[in-house]
């Protein structure tokens, strides 16, 4: 618990960091899909667990 910063200050933060990784990762995902780039096709998915992976070490 941490008394400088309030607990709903910090869950906006951290959902707002999620929005804009979900909006550019769709983005370059049909980007990828249009120009068929595999490096997009799999930056995606690995973006997408590494945010996954550091929201689970936060908890």
């Amino acid at each position: 618990r941490c008394s400088r910063m309030p607990f709903f200050l910090v869950s906006a933060i951290i959902s707002l960091g999620f929005l804009v990784i979900h909006t550019s990762s769709m983005i370059i995902a049909f980007n990828g899909y249009g120009e068929r780039k595999k490096s997009d096709l799999i930056f995606v998915p690995v973006v997408h667990l590494i945010a996954a992976v550091m929201t689970l070490i936060n908890l």
